[in-house]
């Protein structure tokens, strides 16, 4: 796809090929102990440096330090937007203008603080040691949303742009196998791909619902997921593709089980994630470092998800504070087609001594989130 998408249009890295062999150099010369105390990391960093001296160098370098003859103060200054009518006459707010005003900074200020650009999700790693630092490699991967783009915009000031969006970032394993990665990749159309008819026997399976058959697109070679007899060859369709277009791309294939260090890839530059038929996303292999001992040594916890897109965290739609858990959709007793409700709104709502309210069909939403 190369020979198509130029690499210098997207400031992207040389290829990097032959990952392992790239940083087996520097595992070589890398020797560290798993958890340094603080006396060791001390002397490190400071050398024979006193105690004494140490807190005096301290105190000479406080930022408090930092200021000069008649400075100004610093202040509190709060946005321009937020609650700027509080001050107001009353008689002021009788102006249609500042009441649209009032309307409008109270709908932006609940929208904002509801729906965060990105999280940043805490993890609960593992304590114990199945590998040494320096053994492996960690590959952070950043995935976009799916492609809503079409032949054309790239001519209307570069439109398509704003439909790519950075969806969640995963850190995995160099060690780990191309399907390892997909498992973990989130799609809202996953989400509606498993009916569920009873709530109560319906909390078994925590991981995304990934049955489907799917295809990635790295360097030229198509790397296929087939897991169930009734599945779909997509390189076929995608080779056909080529064929019809005349485009003379070498395309190759082969199933997702290699491991992530022994693609050839170049950071910075979009790759290809293809399921459920058209469903595509962009996704982009954006670090890649040796395991320190500041990671998780602990093979169980990846890959996992780094970060998220806040827009993805939905909150009960009835009481606006739990995180939802279930999708429900052609519900004639609900205002919007699509509503997310926690377990408890979900129950009173459209339940009646166990039995269902209405026709209506109900969805899991993804645990993952939830619980991180």
């Amino acid at each position: 796809m190369e020979s198509i998408y130029p690499p210098n249009t997207f400031m992207c890295t040389e290829k990097l090929t032959y990952l392992k062999e790239h940083f087996q150099e520097f595992s070589n010369d890398y020797s560290s102990p798993i958890r340094a105390t603080l006396q060791e990391t001390h002397e490190k960093l400071f050398g024979d440096i006193l105690s004494e001296d140490f807190e005096k160098l301290t105190t000479i370098c406080n930022v408090d330090n930092l200021t000069v003859h008649h400075e100004f103060e610093p202040s509190e200054m709060e946005k321009f937007y937020k609650n700027s009518h509080k001050d107001l006459p009353e008689d002021a707010k009788k102006l249609h203008t500042i009441q649209a005003k009032i309307s409008w900074e109270n709908k932006y200020n609940n929208v904002s603080s509801t729906e965060p650009k990105h999280i940043n999700l805490l993890q609960d790693f593992n304590e114990s040691i199945d590998f040494e630092p320096g053994s492996d490699v960690i590959i952070t991967v950043n995935v976009h949303q799916p492609y809503t783009g079409h032949i054309g915009m790239l001519s209307k000031r570069n439109y398509c742009i704003g439909f790519i969006k950075s969806c969640h970032e995963l850190i995995a394993l160099g060690s780990q196998s191309l399907k390892d990665l997909k498992n973990k990749i989130i799609c809202d159309h996953n989400e509606f791909s498993k009916e569920v008819n009873d709530i109560y026997e319906s909390n078994k399976d925590d991981e995304t619902i990934q049955n489907g058959s799917s295809l990635i697109c790295i360097d030229d070679k198509l790397y296929v997921d087939m897991p169930n007899t009734d599945s779909i060859d997509y390189s076929v369709v995608v080779k056909k593709w080529n064929e019809d277009n005349k485009l003379k791309l070498n395309f190759t294939t082969d199933d997702m089980s290699v491991k992530l260090r022994d693609l050839n890839f170049r950071l910075g530059y979009p790759y290809l994630y293809q399921h459920n038929g058209n469903c595509e996303h962009l996704f982009v292999f954006s670090d890649v470092q040796l395991v320190k001992k500041c990671h998780s040594l602990c093979r169980d916890d990846y890959p996992y998800y780094k970060t998220i897109n806040g827009y993805m965290l939905k909150n009960c739609n009835i009481c606006k504070k739990v995180s939802a858990k279930w999708i429900c959709t052609n519900n004639n007793r609900l205002i919007h087609n699509v509503t997310y409700f926690c377990q408890d709104c979900l129950i009173s709502y459209n339940y009646k001594d166990g039995e269902k309210i209405g026709d209506f069909k109900l969805y899991p939403q993804k645990k993952i989130l939830i619980q991180q």
